[in-house]
């Protein structure tokens, strides 16, 4: 939890974790005993279950106070199943009267077709099993549904996890072989076909939805989105970002691509360091702490942008694997923003 506040994350949904968890760890943070951000809770309607079950899950969330249901995932080959639909359309049907959203995590064309006309407005994922068709996307994009659209899905990262040029899932897996639910031919072979088909997915949606069906609220940040390069073309108002990173799930040679896009996009350093400032920080949350929140707010409230940062040293319990790493002798440590070095 501390690492999502020291990497700038003040509102997190909780997609997967079951009601009772989110709502425990939710009391656990407004009271002060973990620091972390803010949670939007969610629960769980078993899609495997009956029609009434669902209809009672949806109204113990809404006495939870709990207005969105976690991911649900329906099959993807050859489609949703009659049950699966059935469970949808009775718990879209009670959400809209208890106001608790109705959330499906799909993965093919069937899928996505079968939670859209079950009502669901509202999915994750696109289409890594098949191309969608220009009749399937008009579909789904009539329906008004918004998609989060997941464009990078199944796309090999080299020399991100280690420099072996060696092709890696995003868990740092190897690719296409564990790709979480990787494309396979007759006999077995990971395809590594997901990649194209999310991205062209993404296209089709977009157009077809004019823009609005695809986890945005307007055509021209969608399409920054699918050049991978959101936000570049210039800031909006109090739109100051400094991000540190020392995450895994944000490797740092995509940042510093990210940056110069929006380098190149502003017309130079100057004009960027006016809204944006990145700090490549190793072992941030492990091994080095700083108080982010507050030079955010010197830089937004004051004016006064950071240059360099002090990291104080974040010192791991004895024998832990984290002190194994990094030694006790570091004490603390010195970041200009990129891409100034110290000499």
């Amino acid at each position: 939890m501390t690492d999502l506040i020291d990497d700038g994350f003040t509102t997190v949904p909780s997609a997967l974790e079951p009601a009772l968890s989110n709502l425990v760890l939710i009391k656990q943070i407004d009271t002060g005993r973990i620091n972390g951000p803010r949670i939007i809770a969610s629960g769980r309607v078993n899609l495997r279950g009956t029609p009434e079950e669902a209809r009672a899950a949806i109204r113990a969330m809404a006495a939870q106070g709990i207005r969105f249901t976690a991911e649900m995932a329906v099959t993807p080959e050859p489609g949703a199943t009659a049950q699966e639909l059935a469970v949808l359309r009775v718990a879209v049907e009670e959400g809209k009267r208890d106001g608790v959203q109705v959330v499906v995590h799909a993965v093919s064309t069937p899928a996505m077709l079968g939670a859209t006309e079950a009502g669901v407005r509202h999915q994750v994922h696109l289409p890594n099993k098949d191309f969608m068709s220009y009749d399937a996307a008009r579909q789904i994009a009539g329906s008004g549904t918004i998609v989060l659209d997941l464009i990078s899905f199944g796309a090999p990262l080299i020399d991100v996890f280690e420099t072996d040029d060696v092709p890696r899932f995003r868990t740092g897996l190897a690719w296409p072989e564990l790709i979480a639910g990787a494309n396979r031919d007759e006999q077995g072979r990971p395809l590594g076909t997901g990649a194209a088909y999310t991205l062209i997915n993404a296209r089709r949606i977009c157009e077809l939805g004019n823009g609005l069906s695809c986890g945005r609220t307007g055509r021209q940040r969608h399409r920054c989105c699918l050049d991978a390069s959101v936000g570049v073309r210039g800031p909006r108002r109090q739109d100051h970002r400094i991000p540190g990173l020392g995450q895994p799930i944000v490797p740092a040679q995509n940042s510093i691509r990210y940056y110069e896009n929006v380098v190149a996009a502003q017309g130079g350093l100057a004009a960027t360091r006016n809204f944006y400032r990145l700090f490549l920080v190793p072992a941030m949350g492990r091994t080095y702490t700083f108080d982010w929140f507050a030079a955010l707010e010197e830089w937004v409230e004051r004016g006064q942008a950071a240059d360099v940062v002090l990291l104080a040293n974040h010192i791991p319990p004895p024998g832990s694997d984290a002190q194994a790493a990094t030694g006790p002798g570091l004490r603390a440590a010195v970041r200009c923003a990129f891409p100034v070095r110290l000499p």
